[in-house]
């Protein structure tokens, strides 16, 4: 972790467990929902609705503002790391399809917990306890375009809207601090899906889209298999790939945050289908 004072940049001495914990406060989601059901030509309307588990990975840089400074975090998280700092998780997510078009929408929240020691640029000792809680909630819709033998191929387009929430406790020498930073964006998103049934049971499914406005842009790719046993029962292990790229302000302003994280890992839901 490096602050970026008026002097330049310096490199400060952080505990065995600062790391995990400053990186960690700048996820999107612990949850995933991904679902690319492979609808055909009928008139009755068919929904789903499901949950899962994500193993998240991250990779990259997370900045903030700080009563200090701006402090920059070079991220590199396994799900081993975030696992440990996580005090709660929600995800759910569905889709409602009628012939040609289906309708895709999904929820997240997570909240994690942990504290942070280190040093001000005077050498300072200085203590942390940081709360961040990420929501995100997904709009989308797709129209089957095209079929060519077995594959399908569908339009994407739709709204993403994501959300940070931090709390920051310091205790800096003799001096308390109480510092909030919230941060929201919200991304319009175009892409398409693909599907390939291997047989009634077994579908192959895969997603790309593209987000931008209230981000510098964001891409997203995910691709699974569908199992599916039963009439309203489904199964999805995936895997999912996002970068992420988002920033308010200046490293030199108060509110500074920066989000630049490619986010990825493999996952498994579980789907109520009729």
């Amino acid at each position: 972790m490096k602050d970026m004072g008026p002097s330049g940049p310096r490199r400060n001495e952080m505990n065995k467990n600062s790391t995990p914990v400053v990186s960690a406060i700048n996820l999107a989601v612990i949850l995933a929902i991904f679902f690319a059901p492979v609808v055909r030509a009928q008139d009755e309307w068919h929904y789903g609705i499901g949950t899962g588990v994500f193993a998240l990975n991250l990779e990259g840089d997370a900045g903030v503002g700080t009563l200090l400074g701006p402090a920059m975090v070079d991220l590199s998280l396994d799900t081993s790391e975030i696992t440990d700092l996580l005090e709660s998780a929600i995800g759910i997510g569905g889709y409602a399809a009628k012939g040609k078009w289906v309708l895709l929408y999904s929820y997240q929240q997570m909240e994690l917990e942990a504290g942070v020691q280190r040093a001000t640029q005077a050498g300072t000792p200085g203590s942390a306890l940081v709360n961040f809680t990420g929501s995100g909630a997904e709009l989308a819709a797709t129209y089957r375009f095209a079929v060519k033998g077995k594959n399908a191929w569908s339009a994407l387009f739709g709204a993403r809207y994501i959300k940070h929430e931090l709390l920051f406790d310091l205790d800096i020498g003799a001096n308390a601090f109480t510092r909030e930073i919230d941060q929201d964006w919200t991304d319009a998103l175009v892409g398409f899906t693909h599907a390939h049934p291997f047989s009634k049971k077994w579908t192959w499914t895969n997603r790309l889209d593209f987000g931008f406005g209230g981000s510098e842009g964001t891409v997203s790719f995910n691709s699974g298999f569908q199992w599916q046993p039963a009439r309203h029962f489904a199964m999805v292990i995936f895997a999912k790939g996002t970068a992420v790229d988002f920033e308010n302000g200046n490293p030199s302003d108060a509110d500074w945050y920066l989000y630049d994280i490619d986010e990825f890992g493999i996952g498994l839901n579980f789907l109520y289908t009729r």
